[in-house]
């Protein structure tokens, strides 16, 4: 049969168990085919690698993010040898070192998105660096450009941007080993002037220089200059119309942004509205749980009355058939002590009629017989009965004849005649 009071043993195992199995799992971890794994003991790499599998010591921290290749796009302003304020927009593509301690190195320098703990203004577990690590890694790029384009002038930068594009390579490449990551490559999308009226001033001094050193070729530069004009033109609608185009794709892209921290903002009251029902559903489940304990020592207490009952009850039955017991054992000794008394009685009679004569002692039997045949006989439906002794024999004899007579009288047929006695 189940004991109840052992519920809280039973619900105590299982905690430990759960426990237990909780505590095993937490020794072990392992990475996705396209995620690092860092293990670190003490502020020093022990282990890293894509997609392996590490045991854990307590006092370990495991580290993991994204192992796929990153992209970092970069608009910078800047001034060429001429002073002109530029815009230069670009992007690159990078990734953690795999050699040494680069994972390692990646992570403490550029604080690289630990997908254990993702932060959360962490927009997709692919990317490595958060908004903030983001903007200032665009950051060094920005540096590198301001840093190199005053050292060559508008025309180079329009007609031949690899120049430029080697030199941002190298530059990059120079900061790269020390943060623990490898530029892939760097590519320089467009180089322009942020204003438009200084390009047009530029193209008419250039004019006026092509006039001056080309004044039998009139014809020629007029026709040079008309062509400029209608280039310039075209380029200056093409970067309207580009400029236009990349606002409406940045409002789009705001827009996007926007709808996104929406959602963002939706799933994480989601997430706070789905722990709040599972704490209630643990709260019920624990008061549902102290509930079947208190009914479970309920039982318990009301099983230990029961039985106290029980033993009380037990206990008088048995103080009740021991007082039985002595009573008995007294009503035997009395019984004892009575019959002892009356053999004595009698032996001490025995002997008293043994002294009387036999005369005596036939009379007082007669007497006794007498006594009790009377009382017989009144308590029969006698009605007539007539009794004689004229004779001089013995009392006995007399007896004998006198129950024979009656039991002749009793075997004729009754008839209804006056009661007479003759003595």
């Amino acid at each position: 049969m189940f004991d109840p009071s052992s519920w809280p043993l039973i619900l105590g195992s299982v905690a430990a168990i759960i426990l237990s199995v909780a505590a095993i799992t937490q020794l072990f971890a392992s990475g996705a085919p396209d995620e690092w794994l860092l293990l670190i003991r003490g502020g020093k790499l022990i282990r890293a690698g894509i997609g392996i599998f590490v045991v854990r010591l307590p006092g370990d921290s495991i580290v993991r993010f994204s192992s796929t290749l990153q992209r970092v796009a970069f608009q910078v302003e800047c001034r060429s040898a001429e002073h002109i304020t530029l815009t230069i927009d670009g992007f690159a593509l990078w990734n953690v070192i795999e050699e040494g301690d680069g994972p390692f190195r990646a992570y403490r320098t550029l604080g690289l998105a630990n997908l254990q703990k993702p932060p959360s203004h962490l927009r997709s577990p692919r990317h490595l660096l958060a908004a903030p690590q983001y903007k200032a890694f665009q950051s060094l790029f920005a540096a590198c450009t301001q840093r190199l384009t005053p050292h060559r002038t508008l025309q180079s930068l329009l007609d031949d941007p690899d120049d430029l594009l080697q030199a941002l390579d190298s530059c990059v490449r120079e900061h790269a080993d020390e943060l623990g990551i490898r530029i892939e490559q760097v590519q320089v999308l467009s180089v322009r002037p942020t204003d438009h009226v200084l390009v047009e001033q530029l193209a008419a001094e250039q004019e006026a220089q092509l006039r001056e050193h080309a004044t039998l070729a009139r014809r020629a530069s007029e026709q040079r200059v008309e062509e400029i004009e209608i280039a310039s033109t075209t380029k200056l609608a093409n970067d309207r119309a580009q400029a236009e185009f990349e606002q409406e794709a940045y409002a789009l892209q705001q827009q996007v942004s926007l709808q996104r921290r929406k959602l963002e903002a939706e799933r994480e009251q989601l997430e706070i509205e789905r722990e709040r029902m599972e704490t209630r559903q643990r709260l019920e489940l624990q008061k549902l749980e102290a509930d079947a304990a208190i009914a479970s020592s309920r039982q318990a207490l009301d099983q230990e009355q029961q039985l106290a009952r029980d033993a009380a009850l037990r206990q008088h039955e048995s103080a009740t058939l021991e007082r039985q017991r002595d009573q008995l054992a007294f009503e035997v000794e009395g019984t004892r002590l009575r019959a002892e008394a009356q053999g004595a009685a009698i032996r001490i009679v025995t002997a008293a009629e043994e002294g009387k004569s036999p005369a005596l002692r036939e009379q007082q039997i007669v007497e006794l017989v007498a006594t009790r045949l009377s009382d017989a006989v009144s308590s029969l439906p006698i009605q007539d009965v007539h009794w004689s002794t004229w004779s001089g024999q013995s009392p006995l004899t007399m007896l004998g004849q006198a129950l024979s007579g009656l039991r002749h009288a009793m075997e004729q047929p009754r008839e209804p005649a006056p009661k007479s006695m003759d003595s």
